[in-house]
């Protein structure tokens, strides 16, 4: 698969647990950012040493797009992604909603993991565009299910994923 002219492939890493102790502390979750080096050959010392600093280097001075630089994303997928289970808390502060999204972790506590902040005035529009979401989502689900009861009476399960533009 290629992206922007590079190719690329879906990686799962798994971190060994006596690597965690070097965190002090600090926690892993889910959608954090970072950077893993994949073995795929042999390397003399001076590349072992000496790539990933260059890497990093030439990263930081590549030039971002004219788009980007203004703010603007050329496409969706560019933006920050959050993964959350729910909200935790929202208000209202001088015209101005907070809603602090939240992720449920393994001990069952929910950790904040993002805000979404927009202006009051927005609020209306954005809670129609959501119920509008969930409406198109229920109506395909239930359109899914019922090819699938049409196709196979046994196998009544809908799919679980659905593109909306």
């Amino acid at each position: 698969m290629t992206s922007g002219g590079a190719s690329v492939c879906r990686t799962h890493v798994a971190i060994d647990a006596a690597e965690c102790v070097t965190l002090g502390g600090a926690a892993l979750t889910p959608g954090m950012q970072g950077e893993a080096m994949i073995l795929v050959g042999e390397r003399t010392f001076w590349q072992y040493t000496e790539q990933p600093p260059l890497d990093s280097f030439a990263r930081a001075f590549r030039e971002q797009e004219p788009s980007r630089r203004s703010g603007v994303p050329v496409m969706a997928d560019r933006l920050p992604t959050l993964f959350c289970d729910g909200i935790i808390e929202a208000n209202v502060t001088h015209g101005v909603v907070r809603i602090t999204l939240g992720q449920v972790m393994g001990d069952g506590k929910a950790i904040p993991c993002g805000q979404v902040i927009l202006p009051l005035a927005q609020l209306a529009g954005t809670a129609t565009a959501m119920a509008n979401l969930v409406k198109q989502v229920q109506e395909r689900i239930q359109e899914a299910t019922s090819k699938a009861q049409a196709a196979a009476p046994d196998a009544g399960q809908a799919p679980s994923a659905f593109k909306f533009s």
